[in-house]
């Protein structure tokens, strides 16, 4: 009775809205799901065996970290966000994946002692905390002071406490997450995300970053890191944290945030594509990231290369041209540390303060 009366609404509204998005949700209701599984399978097979590799290659794509331009900092950029012809419910999980990055990326500077990774790890978090702030200033919702506030004292009181295994597992598997979601976004010069995505450059210069430094993030945290430990953190991770902001959480608080763009003809349509997306990116991106973390393949180096030429020339150069000032990453950052702080812990407490400060939690 259920399928029927679903099947029988998506003949209807195409018909009413003249919309195919929903004779396509029609006829994958009808059709057998065993065979759209194999289809995805070998998809996603051929995807990984021409994109990833045994070797440790490095990229020719820009090793430099985006600074603010000369008198700014990140906090005084134009983070206007127009998400009014967006689609909604992608915009909603952009902005919860901002709560939960924010604060996480803070703590990977603990993780790393790669100079690039942790300059623009260390701007990723004060930009997405500015970014969140000015989403809270304009629509109400308390992205800041509930959602990264809870994330925050989540990962530094309980995660960091538990151990550097465990918080080298988890940025292991965050990191690696970024660059499927790339491949994914990036399909068709960059179709699937112009036609989801709100207008913001915040994202757009992110994940290009995250492509400049996805080949020193994740075979740097998983070296050493035991195969069980590996394997329970992925599991965690995309089933306890990913899947349930990606699907309830982000349904759940579009409806309670935009009802009345949620609880209509477009709502529904936009539902459709988003459960799509989210259904499909999310097996992709939790088999990639098997691949990487519990195989220990890696980017080629040309596939990187790709993916950074078609970002830039479809979606940075025109959201990001002119905002940044581009520097080599400062040399041993967190040696100088040491260096003047006498050496050992205090290197990584002090600049857990430093990031900490920046993003200015207190306030």
């Amino acid at each position: 009775m259920y399928f029927e009366a679903l099947f029988a609404t998506s003949i209807i509204l195409a018909i009413y809205a003249k919309e195919p998005c929903f004779l396509f949700f029609a006829a994958f209701l009808a059709i057998e799901k065993v065979y759209v599984l194999i289809a995805f399978l070998i998809w996603a097979v051929s995807v990984y065996v021409s994109v990833l590799s045994t070797e440790n290659q490095h990229p020719n794509i820009p090793q430099e970290v985006r600074q603010p331009l000369k008198g700014k900092t990140f906090k005084d950029y134009d983070y206007t966000t127009d998400y009014s012809d967006t689609n909604i419910f992608f915009f909603m999980w952009a902005a919860l994946a901002s709560a939960l990055v924010a604060p996480y990326e803070t703590l990977i500077v603990d993780m790393s002692d790669n100079d690039l990774l942790v300059g623009q790890e260390i701007n990723h978090c004060q930009v997405q905390t500015a970014w969140n702030k000015h989403i809270e200033k304009t629509t109400g919702y308390p992205l800041y002071s509930f959602w990264q506030r809870k994330w925050k004292h989540f990962m530094f009181d309980f995660l960091r406490p538990m151990g550097r295994e465990l918080n080298l597992c988890v940025g292991a598997a965050l990191e690696a997450l970024f660059c499927w979601l790339v491949y994914y976004y990036s399909m068709g010069d960059c179709a699937v995300y112009k036609d989801l995505h709100c207008k913001t450059w915040v994202w757009t210069y992110h994940l290009l970053e995250e492509v400049e430094h996805t080949h020193l993030s994740v075979p740097e945290m998983r070296v050493g890191l035991s195969l069980p430990a590996r394997i329970i953190t992925l599991l965690a991770f995309d089933f306890l944290i990913v899947v349930p902001i990606m699907i309830p959480v982000t349904i759940i608080e579009t409806a309670r945030m935009f009802p009345r763009r949620v609880f209509s003809i477009q709502g529904f349509k936009e539902l459709i594509k988003y459960l799509a997306f989210a259904l499909t990116v999310i097996p992709f991106a939790a088999m990639g990231q098997f691949c990487e973390m519990i195989i220990g393949l890696n980017w080629k180096g040309c596939e990187l290369e790709r993916l950074h030429k078609v970002w830039t020339e479809q979606l940075y150069n025109k959201d990001c041209d002119g905002l940044f000032l581009m520097e080599a990453p400062i040399k041993n950052r967190k040696k100088a540390t040491r260096r003047s702080t006498g050496g050992g812990a205090s290197n990584e407490k002090l600049l857990i303060q430093e990031a900490l400060a920046r993003l200015d939690f207190q306030s």
